[in-house]
């Protein structure tokens, strides 16, 4: 829930069956099966993940506790680099269908504007935003958890940002200084363009500036 602290999700490895993932209704092309793991981003990064898996058919499979997976992946360095190389093509992936910013551009433009984000592997301590700087760049958070505090939110409120989340919107289409400092909890993946990048995007599409009414962290009322 909003507000209370990360949750680990266990890694799933798949031994029958099939199954489609999909982010925010829409199908992200990935057919997972015998074999193949999903839930890979919450036991690395923690908190929810950008994407739902969807059974096509009855699905078995072995659960590794997340504490579990990180310890394997200190062991084993070929399981970690494939666990993180299948969470960074996934939560980029997804982030083209899940994040709420992409809603306010048609459809058919949305692979497009996505285009303008690059991958960014964030670690734990990293500021996305600080209060009373303009923002660098806009942030879409892809796997992870962030806290998010203060002038612009309730001074006794942290709150949490997650998979999803658009952070500098706000800040950077007013070309002004941001109300609230963003920090990584812990190591994760976000996507991320430029502040000019992204108004000259709203330049284009300008509908994209419908965020500002009602998303900025997940949504949930608070843009920043």
């Amino acid at each position: 829930p909003w507000g209370d602290a990360p949750t680990d999700t266990p890694l799933l490895v798949i031994t029958d069956g099939a199954a489609s993932l999909w982010a925010h209704g829409e199908r992200a092309a990935v057919r997972v099966a015998a074999g193949d793991t999903v839930g890979e981003s919450g036991a690395l990064f923690g908190g929810p993940s950008a994407v739902d898996v969807v059974v096509e058919e009855p699905v078995t499979a072995v659960s590794f506790a997340p504490a579990l997976a990180r310890a394997l992946m200190r062991e084993s360095d070929s399981f970690r680099e494939v666990l993180q190389e299948l969470a960074w093509e996934r939560a980029f992936a997804a982030l083209g269908h899940a994040a709420p910013l992409l809603r306010y551009v048609p459809a058919d433009a949305r692979a497009q504007v996505y285009a303008r984000f690059e991958p960014f592997a964030l670690k734990e301590g990293d500021v996305l935003l600080s209060e009373g700087d303009a923002p660098a760049w806009v942030w879409l958070l892809g796997a992870g958890v962030a806290e998010v505090y203060g002038g612009a939110l309730d001074p006794l409120t942290v709150w949490r940002a997650r998979a999803g989340d658009a952070l500098g919107v706000e800040a950077s289409v007013g070309d002004g200084p941001s109300g609230v400092t963003v920090r990584a909890l812990r190591d994760g993946l976000a996507a991320r363009v430029s502040a000019e990048g992204f108004r000259a995007l709203t330049r284009s599409h300008p509908g994209l500036r419908g965020a500002l009414d009602d998303i900025g962290v997940a949504g949930r009322g608070v843009v920043c």
